[in-house]
């Protein structure tokens, strides 16, 4: 700050190292200041999907002998911000070892974003399953990985217009 040019006045001096580093962290969507002491650390960044969590209708069913299993995966899915029925029932089968995920080949897009939210899932597209995705927990489910939506028209560093920022006064 206060760097003088001669004819305009005070001014401030672009830092280049500094501003790499600083554009560098924005892409790659990490803090741009270090965790206060005592501060708990913020859970693992989402994973860039291409189909936003709340636009996907999810049913979830245990296939297990697990209790409560599929409540479970209903509640991790929900809150990572997938439209679930909040309704688990059971499977038909009993023992499902890796977890399916069931869904309508038109779907194919939500059906991949289910999936990376349940790393190690298996896919299986089924004519006539319809908008709603079908979870069958399996005994391999550990978590649901948090994922995030990309805006495409928002270009390579997330541009937005003036007219997109509401200011609260």
């Amino acid at each position: 700050p206060s760097f003088q040019v001669k004819g305009i006045g005070s001014t401030v001096k672009w830092d280049e190292p500094k501003a790499a580093k600083l554009f560098d962290a924005l892409r790659q969507d990490r803090p741009l200041a270090p965790a206060r002491p005592g501060q708990a650390p913020r859970g693992p960044a989402p994973v860039p999907v291409d189909v936003p969590p709340k636009q996907i209708r999810v049913q979830v069913e245990n296939g297990t002998r697990i209790d409560g299993l599929g409540g479970r995966v209903d509640s991790a899915l929900r809150a990572t911000g997938f439209d679930t029925t909040q309704a688990p029932a059971t499977g038909a089968s009993r023992e499902v070892r890796r977890t399916v995920i069931v869904y309508d080949p038109r779907w194919d897009r939500s059906a991949r974003t289910v999936s990376t939210a349940l790393p190690g899932s298996e896919l299986r597209a089924v004519a006539g399953q319809g908008r709603t995705v079908l979870v069958i927990a399996g005994a391999d489910f550990k978590k649901v990985v948090p994922v995030r939506a990309e805006d495409p028209y928002q270009g390579e560093f997330g541009v937005v217009t003036g007219d997109q920022v509401v200011c609260g006064s």
